[in-house]
């Protein structure tokens, strides 16, 4: 069976806030008419930031415990580090991966190599010697790329992949970059329709908010599209951490983000599609993805 990872950065569910409230509702009504509440959490390792530890987790299956360095993948220099997409492409699979963002940061080309994909795609625009099938193109005011337009792309390489190499399966693993602090939003093409009620104010939050409506639409387009093309497949999508915001750990703690729980920033938004329907796994951590892959 082929597998679809994608990593969503900040992808943030507002509806986990206790007291927040909107005007109306922040989740897209595709995404809700697949999923439901089919939605599961994962613990992330860090919070509002260092995206690189939350994928060493994902992708190598064990804590990222910072013992050698600030982040796991600085001190990868490729070779091979029995980790999923290397144990995956031991077993006959093409292990792609695809990340919509600046190859030089956070080591990412030694990092993925060391992880054991067969091939690293990087937009052509930050990467031109590479051969890829990424472009990143004029995101515009939003700075940062709408997944839509990055889920079309991989959509037409895993198509392609289908069609020409049916006999191999796919690892195909996504890192998207739209959702990124600060959260802008093209006024003309995603306008803000969603208004929060409360005392509490973040900016930051309100525009999450009003990403994450279009940004659940563009997931449940993409399932959709992806289970035209590959029925059997398992699917999933996780948060790399949620976002900062505007005044980091003081609005989750005001606004009692999953009820103030224990560490309550630090969880993720975790969707699972085994074979078309929606799955939901107890409370896991993001190095128990390779474990629930396998």
């Amino acid at each position: 069976r082929n597998v679809h990872l994608i990593v969503l950065e900040s992808f943030l569910d507002p509806r986990l806030f206790t007291t927040l409230s909107f005007s109306a509702s922040p989740v897209h009504p595709d995404f809700e008419a697949l999923f439901g509440d089919q939605l599961g959490l994962s613990l992330s390792p860090v919070f509002g930031g260092a995206t690189a530890q939350a994928e060493f987790e994902v992708l190598c299956g064990v804590p990222a415990l910072e013992r050698l360095s600030s982040v796991e993948f600085n001190v990868f220099n490729g070779s091979a580090a029995l980790c999923l997409p290397g144990q995956l492409a031991n077993m006959g699979y093409h292990s792609s991966a695809s990340n919509i963002y600046k190859p030089n940061f956070f080591n990412a080309v030694a990092g993925y190599q060391g992880a054991g994909f067969s091939v690293s795609h990087f937009p052509r625009e930050f990467f031109p010697a590479a051969d890829t099938y990424l472009t990143f193109g004029d995101p515009g005011v939003e700075e940062y790329l709408f997944d839509q337009q990055v889920f079309e792309q991989n959509l037409a390489y895993v198509k392609k992949h289908l069609q020409e190499h049916p006999e191999k399966p796919l690892f195909n693993y996504m890192m998207t970059i739209y959702g990124h602090t600060p959260h802008i939003l093209d006024p003309d093409s995603r306008p803000e329709r969603i208004q929060l009620h409360s005392d509490y104010a973040d900016d930051h939050l309100s525009r999450a908010t009003n990403q994450f409506y279009y940004r659940t639409g563009a997931i449940a387009a993409y399932v959709k599209s992806l289970l035209s093309l590959d029925p059997e497949s398992l699917i999933i999508f996780i948060s790399d951490h949620v976002p900062p915001l505007r005044n980091g750990p003081n609005t989750y703690n005001a606004l009692a983000y999953l009820d103030g729980i224990e560490k309550a920033y630090y969880h993720n938004r975790l969707a699972v599609i085994d074979r078309g329907k929606p799955r939901v796994w107890p409370l896991i951590h993001h190095y128990e993805i390779p474990a629930l892959v396998l």
